[in-house]
């Protein structure tokens, strides 16, 4: 492992300048804390296990080598333990047995627990799958599950773990919102936007590709141009859809393809707000 592992985002915070007042923060050891660090014999053993605890309640999750912690947070550490910074370096050639014992300790001090897939996959899904109905953004997603991970007491699993699941629930919680507006649609609303889609003979493509063709300059042919799209939008009579519910990304007019066939009253790019410009 070298440096780089600090440029990875869940050890990037680690990189900071420091100021005081934020290692006093989140690296002040307590005296619950010292108690636990005093367990441990040797200086260099309770320096590695103070540092692994610190990071450990910090990132919720191992840095893998406790010597690429920057020099600001083992000075201050070490501080508060009375011993020489460079004592660090003697824990790094412990047997890599000792540091696991240790860890192992450091999770039954704070209650934190390892992710079990078998359990926990479920119930991430199920809670991700809620909040993709909210906010279909996979990076916002990945900051929702660590933060439910940091709820409910359990270590990050590989970021390669979460994202799977995000994988899986997005088409998930994208099937269930067209399902909402599906249900809300007649028949004939049903055929005529598959209609939409149909590309009569004759023409280079079919009519929903035309309606999200932009005006290719402000011009009176371009104006023309938009309020025919806006007569052919308006007999899809789409504007009785009940979109309360569905999630504002969903509703955004680059998710729709066209601004007007939001219908009016929707939170985002509503019918009437875009082509009121028109």
């Amino acid at each position: 492992m070298t440096t780089e592992t600090l440029d990875a985002r869940r050890f990037r915070a680690l990189r900071q300048d420091w100021a005081s007042e934020d290692l006093a923060r989140f690296f002040l050891l307590t005296p619950e804390d010292m108690r636990e660090v005093r367990t441990c014999r040797g200086a260099s053993n309770r320096f590695g296990f103070a540092l692994n605890l610190l990071l450990l309640r910090l990132l919720y999750c191992p840095l893998s080598e406790v010597n690429l912690t920057p020099a600001r947070i083992v000075q201050f550490v070490a501080m508060q333990l009375n011993v020489h910074p460079e004592v660090l370096a003697e824990y790094s050639t412990r047997r890599p047995q000792t540091r696991d014992e240790h860890l192992v300790q450091i999770r039954g001090y704070l209650k934190l627990r390892p992710y079990v897939h078998e359990e926990d996959d479920p119930h991430l899904a199920e809670h991700l799958l809620s909040r993709a109905l909210q906010r279909d953004d996979p990076a916002v997603l990945l900051e929702e599950a660590e933060d439910w991970l940091r709820e409910e007491g359990i270590l990050f699993p590989a970021e390669s773990t979460i994202s799977k699941i995000i994988a899986q629930v997005r088409p998930q919680a994208e099937s269930q919102v067209f399902a909402a507006l599906m249900s809300q649609l007649t028949p004939t609303q049903a055929q005529a936007l598959e209609d939409l889609l149909r590309r009569d003979q004759g023409k280079r493509g079919s009519t929903f590709a035309w309606l999200k063709e932009p005006a290719v300059k402000a011009s009176p042919a371009s104006i023309k141009a938009l309020i025919t799209k806006l007569e052919t939008v308006r007999q899809l009579q789409l504007n009785t859809i009940d979109v309360s519910r569905l999630p504002p990304s969903f509703l955004s007019p680059e998710a729709c393809g066209i601004a007007g066939l939001l219908p009016s009253g929707s939170p985002a790019g509503t019918a009437g707000s875009a082509f009121d410009l028109v």
